[in-house]
């Protein structure tokens, strides 16, 4: 009976689990999050966005006393039709957003932002980002 039990909350626990990106489109004009590793795309515009990486985080934890807010950059890979642009962008140095081709992307800022001192695991990390088109 008890192992009935077990495997029964064992399900109830899969059943509960959401996947990391919930909405998988890009939309323009709209503030939108991406998750590392995971790719956006809006098939109007023919357009991806991947965040590929975290390549620097040296962000001020929020209960620490620093010297200077620090930044994070990550990197990205912006797909139009058959090119591939492979970018970084910052939330404190520049620059904090690119265009390529008649797309302008910008760094809104990096989640989630540190608490402690510590490393954050890569899967944790996601951008809020925000694409124009001219």
């Amino acid at each position: 009976m008890k192992y009935l039990f077990l495997i029964g909350f064992a399900f109830v626990l899969t059943l509960c689990q959401k996947d990391a990106i919930v909405n998988d489109s890009l939309p323009l004009n709209t503030e939108v999050t991406i998750a590392n590793n995971t790719i956006l795309s809006n098939d109007d515009e023919n357009i991806k966005l991947k965040m590929v990486e975290m390549t620097e985080d040296s962000r001020c934890p929020t209960k620490t006393d620093c010297f200077w807010e620090g930044d994070a950059a990550p990197l990205f890979t912006f797909y139009e039709n058959d090119r591939e642009h492979l970018f970084n962008l910052h939330t404190t140095l520049l620059p904090k957003d690119t265009t390529l081709g008649k797309y302008n992307i910008r760094l809104i800022k990096v989640l989630p932002i540190p608490e402690n001192p510590g490393i954050i695991p890569a899967d944790q990390y996601k951008s809020v980002i925000f694409i124009t088109k001219k």
